[in-house]
């Protein structure tokens, strides 16, 4: 097994819930590359660092998305492994390279186009961001460290509280009596009424509605 590893919260949980695999990194040329090599090196030294092999930075749009990122990044980890692990959970799988259907197709093409068995998988399917650090904290590990991790679509050096990323973190810290400190509050995040919209129309499975609403009412913003 190969572990793709960004040096944030979901890949540095998944590290310990599937008993600390050998991890991967590529860099994508994306805006907040250098950060996350820094968080990669401290958090996990001897992961393999593949910086140089792809530029995807002209395509990164303004949310940070890089389209077809995740069949990039499985196709290089297979060159290491054939079972590839990459991480999304439950409630986050809208994107098509996240969904169960990219996982289930990939590990297909992977499989045909190496002639031998590939998978490419997440454990995470059935568990929210809000209970992967449930789960790491019942473990007993270390909440310094998981916050230390670097989630932040910024390319400052500080998490800037107003992307997508630091807010979907956020929520999963409320939820779990975690704190850190941001750029800005969250409550100044322009995206909240946006994700309160698609909730409301019901675009959010149930268990992220809830989690969701249940941050923002902890922190007296609804």
């Amino acid at each position: 097994m190969i572990l793709l590893f960004s040096g944030g919260l979901d890949s540095f949980v998944a590290w310990h819930f599937l008993n600390n695999p050998p991890t991967l990194y590529v860099g994508l040329g994306h805006r907040y590359m250098v950060h996350e090599i820094e968080m990669v090196k401290k958090l996990i030294p001897a992961t393999i660092m593949e910086t140089n092999m792809l530029n995807l930075g002209a395509w990164e749009k303004k949310d940070a998305n890089i389209p077809l990122r995740n069949a990039f990044l499985v196709m290089i980890a297979s060159y290491y492994d054939k079972d590839v692990a990459l991480i999304v959970q439950q409630g986050e799988m809208e994107i098509p390279d996240r969904s169960v259907h990219f996982f289930n197709e990939f590990s297909r093409i992977l499989t045909f186009l190496w002639g031998e068995p590939a998978t490419v998988f997440t454990p995470f399917f059935s568990m929210t961001k809000t209970e992967m650090v449930r789960w790491y904290l019942d473990k007993g590990l270390d909440p310094g460290t998981l916050i230390s991790t670097r989630s932040c679509f910024s390319p400052g050096d500080n998490p800037c509280g107003n992307c997508a990323a630091c807010f979907r973190r956020w929520v999963a810290f409320t939820n779990c009596g975690l704190e850190e400190e941001y750029e800005q509050p969250i409550i100044n995040y322009n995206g909240i009424k946006i994700y309160v919209d698609k909730m409301q129309r019901g675009l959010y499975d149930e268990k992220r509605t809830d989690e969701t609403l249940m941050a923002l009412k902890k922190a007296g913003i609804l």
